[in-house]
């Protein structure tokens, strides 16, 4: 069934894909929800085909659904719905670290990681050409919670030995999760605009988010839990 339910989400994707460039813009608000509550269906028909780590698996699902909230705001004009997405997507990340952290806790290797991704994330920001409207300190702050959840994504390699589907396809759509952010970056912000910023985004994002739900079909071989 989370098989289906994927290649289900990645149609509804190509449906909003092409409804983004040629149909109007209900259409493609209909294929955002219709996309974001499938990713939701694969992670809770995959979270029940694997009975373990389920306080992990609940922290999964609610950076799912937080990251649905996020998306429907962010389809709509207007800053307040723009603070409104971003908060959702921050509460959803903050999920996403305490999900990992739940099968592995933190540790220095990861601070130092940690340091290691930040620096080609802050020369973007200082090389790039932005116009950030006096956003600049939220943008900085997203960018701190995102860079860490892909730290603890990336620290459960760990168990990759034992668990080579679970931990290559969570790794995966984290990563892809933070290259969606990097070009809604240049897309909202950027001086010179994104060209397929939507198509690229809608991609990395949705692809990436479809990942982490069916990473939950996979136990992940370790003691230490939540």
């Amino acid at each position: 069934m989370h098989y289906i339910l994927f290649c289900t989400m990645i149609i509804s994707l190509g449906g909003l894909i092409i409804s983004t460039y040629m149909g109007t813009v209900l259409c493609r608000r209909i294929f955002k929800v219709l996309t974001s509550l499938l990713f939701i269906g694969t992670a809770m028909v995959s979270s029940k085909r694997n009975l373990a780590h389920k306080v992990y698996h609940y922290w999964i699902i609610s950076g799912l659904v937080l990251s649905t909230f996020g998306d429907v705001f962010l389809a709509f004009s207007g800053r307040n719905n723009f603070l409104l997405g971003v908060a959702c997507f921050i509460v959803a990340h903050i999920c996403y670290i305490i999900a990992f952290s739940c099968l592995r806790g933190i540790n220095k290797e990861d601070f130092l990681r940690f340091g290691i991704l930040l620096i080609p994330l802050i020369i973007i920001l200082l090389v790039g050409k932005f116009e950030f409207k006096g956003m600049l300190p939220l943008v900085m702050g997203y960018m701190f919670i995102i860079g860490f959840m892909v730290v603890k994504a990336i620290s459960l390699k760990r168990y990759y030995q034992d668990s080579k589907v679970a931990v290559t396809l969570t790794i995966v759509g984290a990563l892809l999760f933070l290259i969606s952010d990097g070009i809604l970056l240049f897309k909202i912000f950027g001086v010179e605009g994104l060209r397929y910023g939507d198509f690229f985004n809608s991609l990395t994002y949705y692809v990436g988010q479809e990942l982490l739900a069916i990473s939950l079909a996979w136990p992940i071989a370790i003691r230490e839990e939540c």
